[in-house]
């Protein structure tokens, strides 16, 4: 009887419900939230978990990392099931398996365990994987059909699966689980047969990458303390799995080679064959290294890649940074620890301590994958932190007894290379403010005189390309303040550090001198650089070899179809376009490039000694009458050329209107 009526008034129910959803179908839709609405609240940063007491700032940073992943997994399930149309959906799961939340049952556990450098052994919710992975089938299915997607996307979607795989089949095998390594194997070998070689010039850095940190991983060392490692290489197995990637066809493959199997030290007979090809070093010197930074990971030029690289670069690095604390305590005066301690303030400004880590990815995002113009609000307190743990692996560093006078110069070198980093971003990044002249003015007589106290430190010529070339900028001071400040370093015992500020030096002396440059064009006809007195010029100077300059040259082309109706023009010179003519072609053709190029390889030397040029990309911003009106720093990599014009145009226009009234 109960039963009955439970299902009698269950059925009422139903049925007012439908009648209501019939009679109110627009009002209901008009309830629920845009997907607009929605794509904000999954892309914010969402609530910031509470520090518990006496909770290390590793395990509370982990927590803060696995409790935003998932998250976005979450919100990200919400709106793929209710806007099935919109094409935002693709790049959230793009970045999902980038990355996958862990599944950890207990998420302080995971996060405790972050804190050693073995991999995660934390239980995990089995259940939940089973219920994603059969979601996820689908929705690949849907990703990879999808005419939205491009085939750079399917390719980063399919490396990002394989890359999950190595790791969690790395965590898994450490909690005892039976893992099958020759499907893992066998998807690296097939994800390289699928992509033999990039899809063109704008693709070489991104594909590359993607195989060297794929290699890395398959032949990377466990640092499982006893015998049984994930991947157990003989050198036998190395070799014939070498072998294997090669055969594939694929061009990286054929082209890196594992930083564990040099096959080609093998091949020239330089390594005694009994030697093993896989280092076996003690535990504390497999930690050590794997303290190590690692190289870029690949992204596809994206906001979804920036945000992935941002992702990895700030939770490997927090990790490398936090452990690196602990291994110092438990490995005391080990040979490694200066290389650590350096790598560390070498690289201090782009490992930060965000408020809120979405809000960081976000920015760094926006700002095209450059961390040290992103604005973000830092937590004061993992700073301070942080600082006080440095002083003391910094004072045991530096008064110990095995440590010479060139360690300590390497490390202040470090120290102030971090140091000019934080001067990276523009006007309102949060490494500007507060900064005014002066400040900067000491740190620059600072690291000058680091560079003449300590003559034979090798950062010697990085310092002084960063103050030269990037931060000088922020000063305000005539040409005759900077040779002051740079003449005594032309005693350096360093040739780079003379050669590049002689360079400076000799650019302020051609300051005022227009540029003269003549050469062939790609089609056989001389060009001279004169012709265009009257013009405002950009001079690109690239080669083939350089990917970031092809990389900005999208963005200068951008620019340049805007503003060449009012006087703008550039010229491209190339310093490889003899021997690389087929290529310097086909970079144009896929560009659309419609600007004039020139074969500079005859002068390279010349221009490069001229200009203190050390490498490209470089850039000249040149006044109507041909000479400099900015250089490389300014014009950033084209970021900043649209900006530059406005500023030229601007105070043409007011001259004319001057000239006009009087």
């Amino acid at each position: 009887m109960f039963k009955t009526f439970s299902l009698f008034v269950l059925l009422l129910l139903t049925g007012i419900g439908v009648a209501a959803c019939g009679n109110n179908t627009q009002s209901q839709e008009s309830k629920f939230p845009s997907a607009d609405e929605v794509w904000t609240k999954l892309t914010s940063s969402g609530p910031r978990p509470e520090r518990i007491d006496g909770e290390p700032w590793l395990n509370y940073f982990m927590r803060q990392v696995e409790a935003s992943d998932r998250r976005r997994r979450e919100l990200g399930l919400q709106f793929w099931d209710h806007y099935p149309n919109d094409p935002r959906r693709y790049q959230w799961l793009l970045s999902t398996v980038h990355m996958p939340p862990r599944y950890a049952l207990d998420i302080h556990e995971w996060a405790a365990n972050e804190n050693t450098l073995l991999p995660n052994a934390a239980a995990v919710d089995d259940h939940a994987i089973v219920q994603w992975e059969a979601r996820y089938v689908l929705m690949r299915k849907e990703f990879w059909s999808a005419l939205e997607v491009t085939d750079e996307e399917r390719r980063y979607l399919w490396f990002g699966e394989v890359k999950q795989s190595i790791l969690r089949a790395r965590e898994a095998h450490a909690r005892g689980e039976t893992v099958d390594r020759s499907r893992i194997l066998d998807e690296v070998i097939a994800f390289a047969e699928t992509y033999p070689e990039p899809t063109g010039e704008l693709d070489g850095d991104r594909f590359y990458t993607m195989f060297s940190v794929l290699t890395e991983l398959v032949f990377r060392e466990d640092l499982t303390e006893g015998e049984d490692p994930l991947l157990i290489w003989t050198p036998e197995d190395a070799r014939a799995f070498r072998v294997r990637m090669i055969q594939t066809g694929n061009v990286a493959l054929k082209r890196l080679n594992p930083p564990l199997l040099d096959d080609y030290i093998l091949e020239q007979g330089r390594l005694p064959a009994n030697r093993p090809l896989i280092r076996k070093d003690d535990a504390s010197e497999r930690a050590w290294r794997t303290l190590q930074f690692p190289g870029p990971n690949p992204d596809p030029s994206s906001h979804v890649g920036y945000t992935v690289r941002a992702h990895e670069r700030l939770v490997n690095a927090t990790k490398r940074r936090e452990l690196g604390v602990d291994l110092w305590r438990q490995t005391p005066h080990h040979q490694m620890q200066g290389g650590w301690l350096r790598g560390i303030q070498e690289q201090i400004s782009a490992y930060p301590f965000p408020l809120h880590i979405v809000d960081y990815l976000q920015s760094v995002a926006r700002n095209r994958g450059r961390a040290h113009s992103a604005q973000y609000a830092e937590d004061q307190g993992a700073m301070d932190e942080w600082e006080s743990k440095y002083e003391i692996v910094r004072a045991d560093y530096w008064n110990h007894q095995n440590t010479t006078e060139s360690d300590r110069g390497a490390l202040e070198a470090s120290e102030l290379f971090g140091e000019l980093a934080k001067w990276g971003g523009r006007e309102g990044s949060p490494q500007r403010v507060g900064h005014d002249g002066a400040e900067w003015i000491e740190l620059a007589l600072r690291t000058r005189e680091h560079i003449l106290r300590y003559p034979s430190t090798h950062r010697h010529s990085t310092l002084v390309n960063m103050i030269i070339y990037r931060y000088l900028r922020y000063l305000d001071g005539t040409d005759e303040e900077l040779q002051e400040f740079l003449e005594p370093l032309l005693n350096d015992d360093d040739n780079a550090v003379r050669y590049r500020v002689q360079g400076k030096l000799n650019q302020i002396s051609q300051k005022n001198i227009p540029f003269e440059f003549r050469a062939r064009n790609l089609t056989g006809e001389e060009f001279d650089i004169a012709s265009l007195r009257g013009k405002i010029v950009l001079i690109d100077h690239w080669t083939t070899k350089c990917s970031s300059c092809i990389a900005a040259m999208p963005r200068i082309h951008e620019v340049y179809m805007r503003y060449r109706d009012k006087g703008f023009e550039v010229v491209s010179i190339c310093y490889d376009a003899t021997t690389e003519r087929k290529r310097v072609l086909r970079t144009e053709h896929e560009l659309g490039l419609t600007w004039t190029t020139l074969d500079g390889e005859s002068q390279r030397s010349e221009v490069f000694e001229k200009y203190g040029y050390l490498g490209v990309p470089q850039y000249m911003l040149l006044n109507r009458d041909g000479t400099l009106y900015a250089g490389t720093p300014e014009v950033d990599m084209g970021r900043n050329l649209e900006a530059l014009l406005d500023e030229m145009l601007a105070a043409e226009a007011a001259e004319n209107k001057s000239t006009a009234i009087d």
